[in-house]
């Protein structure tokens, strides 16, 4: 590949370019193996340097492809980070890759300030064990390697939640902790050791220890059922060793327990019995009892707290059943009951109790919607 002879330019960069003048027609390109052993060994060569280098594919002339290799003295950091702009996984190291295949077609990305990048190849990178990114596009060009958030969530199956400063990949269906990143400068980088601490915030990320304990605590309280973190804590004290319970949050705890703001214990009773009575009707049950009942009808006295439950077999004979139990309750006791307090469903609030509760002075009344 290349002439002998060709200088090396000033900068530290070389050009070594191989094309024939003969136009390929077919848009087919086949290569020798020598060709091919050529090649690798080049391109081994350039990374055991210290500097960098890069494949461009420019386009096919004649038999052969041409080729543009750029090999320089600059250096990139080996950071990924996370970018929901980014329609494709894209790095300019070729290092980074343990598969490779040049793009078809001279494939191309856009960038933010409207410029044209070649894509010279494309392959699979691990980045850890859980980690591992599919097609990911070789930008010679480009000046940091950046983890499309789309496509990240297609491949691996898994949810990205950020926070202030850290974001956390979790499995969609196990909510396994699959990686870690944090807020650098701005960015949100994959974790890595060597990534140095954000200059408004020299806290370092989690460590290992507190990273471990941490995702066991979490899976041990999805694992039980969601209890209280204090319970997790009594049962597996050694995790909490570098842990604060106030500081673990499980929002389907918070969304599933909390449904609404707990009403306050009220104190105010009646001073003496029959003052005022509750009462509320249940039912169809599925299964009768013996006597084809399938509804009934309770009366709790305020004051006493003391209950009569009536069976009945149809949901009509609340009113009737209402003015036997005032019967009942005056000629056993020899008081009139005061006030009743029921819902606002139509089997009190009827012509026939109503007329009832005018006739004998009985105040009526009803509970707020949705409220015990």
């Amino acid at each position: 590949m290349g002439k002998k002879g060709d200088k090396t330019r000033k900068g530290g960069q070389a050009h070594i370019g191989a094309a024939t003048n003969e136009e390929n027609k077919g848009g087919v390109i086949h290569l020798n193996q020598d060709e091919v052993e050529q090649m690798r060994s080049f391109f081994n060569k350039l990374d055991k340097s210290r500097g960098s280098c890069s494949l461009a594919h420019s386009g096919t002339f004649g038999k052969f492809p041409s080729f543009g290799l750029n090999a320089s003295n600059k250096n990139y950091h080996p950071y990924w980070i996370l970018e929901s702009g980014a329609t494709d996984h894209m790095t300019p190291q070729p290092k980074h890759f343990s598969s490779h295949t040049p793009c078809p077609s001279n494939k191309k990305i856009s960038t933010t300030d409207g410029s044209l990048m070649i894509a010279a190849g494309q392959g699979e990178v691990q980045i850890s064990p859980s980690i591992t990114l599919k097609n990911v596009l070789h930008i010679p060009k480009l000046s940091v390697s950046l983890i499309s958030i789309k496509k990240l969530t297609q491949d691996l199956s898994c949810n990205v939640i950020f926070y202030d400063n850290v974001c956390l990949l979790q499995n969609k269906y196990s909510g396994k902790t699959i990686g870690h990143a944090r807020e650098w400068n701005g960015l949100y980088y994959l974790d890595h050791p060597n990534l140095p601490p954000d200059s408004e915030n020299n806290t370092s990320f989690f460590s290992d220890s507190v990273k471990t304990n941490r995702e066991k605590v979490f899976l041990h309280h999805c694992g039980l059922g969601h209890p209280s973190f204090r319970v997790i804590k009594m049962l597996f004290p050694s995790l909490f060793s570098n842990l604060d319970v106030a500081s673990l949050n499980c929002e389907v705890c918070e969304l599933a327990k909390h449904k609404r703001v707990p009403f306050p214990v009220s104190n105010n009773m009646s001073i003496f019995s029959f003052y005022l009575i509750h009462t509320d009707v249940w039912g169809p049950s599925t299964v009768p009892n013996i006597f084809g009942a399938r509804w009934f009808l309770t009366f709790i006295d305020d004051c006493t707290r003391v209950t009569w439950v009536f069976l009945l077999k149809q949901k009509s004979e609340v009113s009737h059943v209402v003015q036997r139990f005032f019967s009942m309750i005056e000629n056993q006791f020899g008081i009139s009951i005061k006030r009743i307090r029921s819902d606002n469903a139509k089997d009190y609030f009827n012509h026939g109790l109503i007329s009832f509760f005018q006739r004998e002075g009985v105040i009526h009344e009803s509970s707020c919607v949705k409220t015990p």
